[in-house]
């Protein structure tokens, strides 16, 4: 579990991080998640969860553990279902799609995190708890940026999608609905 010293750090840091706006390199962050992607045999677990993150705009917990992932028919997408928050909404597979990156790379490295880390004995709180801390951590180091995390991965990928994405490839799913699914 994280020590007293670690959430008190992360707590200064979301402090610090309301304070003023923040900039992020948004396409460099897409290019070393491709690169961790590619190097998926070799790569740190942590940072390779990360990066699967940033490309697929999925929940840490549903690439570790909750998450099916599987092969769509559709261009640049995955079939995913497993959704950690549905909000009363039915859990139903969705085609999603995937930056930066193949889909068969993606699901890849899926299959290569599972095989690295199986949680599939623990609880969501268990996983959440053993993993989080050490997620955001690794990002921060490696990108040298105090104010990255996991949630901004899952914004940068939205704001990507939304920009880039459906004016390219256009989506049987709606922007409303796939905001709701981030």
């Amino acid at each position: 579990f994280p020590s007293h010293d670690m959430l008190k750090e992360s707590k200064d840091r979301a402090t610090k991080k309301h304070k003023k706006p923040v900039e992020f390199k948004v396409r460099q962050i897409v290019a070393t998640a491709e690169m961790f992607i590619e190097n998926r045999t070799t790569c740190d677990w942590y940072l390779l969860v990360c990066s699967v993150v940033a490309l697929t705009g999925r929940r840490p917990i549903e690439v570790i553990k909750t998450g099916e992932f599987s092969k769509s028919k559709i261009e640049k997408h995955i079939k995913f279902y497993g959704q950690a928050k549905i909000r009363n909404r039915e859990d139903v597979p969705h085609d999603i799609p995937v930056i930066g990156s193949t889909p068969e790379s993606v699901l890849d490295a899926i299959k290569i995190i599972r095989a690295k880390r199986d949680f599939s004995e623990s609880t969501n709180d268990f996983v959440n708890n053993t993993t989080s801390i050490h997620l955001n951590s690794q990002l921060r180091k490696y990108y040298e940026n105090e104010y990255l995390d996991l949630k901004t991965l899952r914004t940068i990928y939205a704001v990507i999608i939304d920009h880039d994405f459906y004016d390219t490839f256009g989506t049987e799913v709606s922007k409303p609905l796939y905001y709701k699914l981030s």
